[in-house]
């Protein structure tokens, strides 16, 4: 099987660098460049006949739009995984760094020094994140055979996690 993990496209929090986690504020939308990344993959996919045998999508808005873009031009069903879903930044949704040191300067000093998200309140728990990252392994691995093509379309945080379970 190969396995392909695609990040979606660039939100306005990307360039507003705010924290965007699982929620789906406005702020994660895409933008017209994200729009236009997702495209130029698409068009990119066609040049090289890439036509994957599954896909599957996060279900926020980002990713979506990310892979109905990007695979426009795919005949196979995207299923919508919510194992897939960026992991959770709790307090932080939404805010800049500077906002978060100024709202919560406790839980940002404890975090930039050890990187711990249980000083996040209504953060996703590392052990949740690498639990969900193993799954998303055991669901590709239990469902599909040496020959499949997976497309994934998620997010940077849940990739680094899968990625490391591998390893």
């Amino acid at each position: 099987m190969r396995l392909i993990l695609i990040r979606h496209g660039e939100t306005d929090a990307n360039l507003l660098m705010r924290w965007s986690g699982s929620e789906d504020l406005e702020i994660t939308n895409l933008t017209n460049a994200g729009k236009s990344q997702a495209q130029e993959l698409g068009c990119w996919f066609k040049k090289e006949n890439f036509i994957p045998t599954h896909v599957y999508v996060s279900p926020q808005k980002r990713a979506q739009d990310t892979a109905r873009l990007a695979g426009a031009h795919w005949n196979v069903p995207f299923i919508t995984i919510d194992d897939l879903k960026e992991t959770g930044a709790g307090i932080f949704e939404g805010l800049t760094w500077n906002e978060i040191e100024a709202r919560y300067p406790k839980q940002a000093a404890n975090f930039k020094d050890s990187r711990d998200w249980s000083y996040v309140e209504d953060s996703e728990q590392e052990n949740d994140r690498r639990n969900r990252a193993n799954r998303i392994l055991d669901l590709a691995l239990s469902r599909h055979s040496d020959d499949d093509i997976v497309v994934m379309f998620c997010h940077a945080g849940i990739i680094q996690h899968t990625v490391s379970c591998i390893f």
